[in-house]
């Protein structure tokens, strides 16, 4: 794709998006899964145009695996439009705070400083959000009970 899109991404980023129709959800998604791909490797060279990506594809796909390039690269912008994403009304968008966040989040690479540290992604999603959103991050944290 990087071969045949404008550069920079900015310029890459609307084309893309003008590709991924209001509305699509589900398996029919999938076909999103290179664009996901694309933002995660070519969005880190413009923070805020990669971030109005993501937010648009997690309405219809996913981006909790290529919002993980951008909590390592840029935790705190990342972390503070997350925070705001936690409160946004679109249910998808929610969930994208909370599975893109998970510390260990199955075939994704591993967010270690929220392994050390869960408080902040905790802090996120308190109070916790509405209906789609369940809390895993709370699968990955150990026992301590027994």
């Amino acid at each position: 794709m990087w071969r045949f899109l404008p550069k920079p991404f900015s310029k890459a980023a609307p084309l893309l998006r003008s590709t991924m129709p209001d509305g699509q959800t589900g398996i029919d998604a999938l076909r999103f899964l290179p664009h996901s791909c694309f933002v995660q490797k070519y969005g880190l060279e413009d923070f805020e145009a990669a971030m109005e990506f993501q937010y648009e594809l997690t309405k219809r796909f996913t981006a909790e695996f290529c919002i993980r390039a951008f909590l390592e690269r840029f935790p705190e912008p990342t972390y503070a439009r997350l925070r705001d994403w936690a409160a946004d009304d679109n249910p998808h968008v929610r969930r994208l705070v909370s599975e893109g966040t998970r510390p260990r989040l199955p075939w994704a690479p591993r967010l270690r400083a929220f392994q050390h540290d869960p408080r902040p992604v905790i802090e996120l999603l308190e109070p916790p959000p509405a209906q789609l959103v369940p809390l895993p991050l709370f699968d990955d944290l150990p026992d301590e009970s027994g």
